[in-house]
């Protein structure tokens, strides 16, 4: 039996496997012109944060995909942290995997700065722990919300910090 966490993961890498796979019915079916980024599934208006994992699966596109991680960062940012998808800040707080995603894609997009700015801003604004971290924050009070200690939050901080060092050599 697989465990929630892979399945989240697993649904992810097999969404952006199809996606990519499939360029150009992806191009035409998943690029938003009003958002100007990729979107939650065909012929929606919304952003999913996980798409930032395309970055790092080597998803072809990079101007879309900088487009993409400028819009979440826009639309789905809160703080310095990222909600999963529109609309989900009416649902739930902050989903701090989507966050640590985000400072990965932008190592990898070539946006060091910016990615060591997002990730200092996040771990500081995270309660002082024992290094447990829970899988949502509520970005106005940092209140941890959602299972803890979360497994997915941990691997991408995980993954951050890793491509973090490698930029840095």
């Amino acid at each position: 039996m697989r465990s929630p966490l892979q399945s989240v993961q697993g649904n992810v890498v097999i969404n952006i496997i199809r996606l990519d796979n499939a360029r150009p019915r992806r191009d035409a079916e998943n690029w938003s012109e009003s958002l100007g980024a990729y979107n939650f599934y065909p012929g929606s208006d919304r952003l999913d944060a996980s798409l930032a994992l395309a970055v790092r699966f080597g998803f072809d596109g990079r101007d879309r995909l900088r487009r993409t991680v400028e819009a979440i960062d826009r639309e789905l940012g809160c703080g310095p942290y990222h909600y999963r998808y529109s609309g989900a800040d009416k649902e739930e707080g902050c989903f701090l995997a989507c966050t640590f995603w985000m400072v990965e894609a932008k190592i990898l997009l070539d946006q060091p700065e910016a990615a060591s700015r997002a990730f200092t801003e996040a771990i500081g604004g995270l309660a002082p722990t024992a290094g447990v971290y829970p899988e949502m924050i509520d970005p106005a009070s940092g209140r941890y919300l959602g299972n803890m200690p979360q497994g997915l939050t941990h691997l991408a901080i995980i993954q951050a910090l890793m491509s973090l060092q490698a930029r840095r050599g």
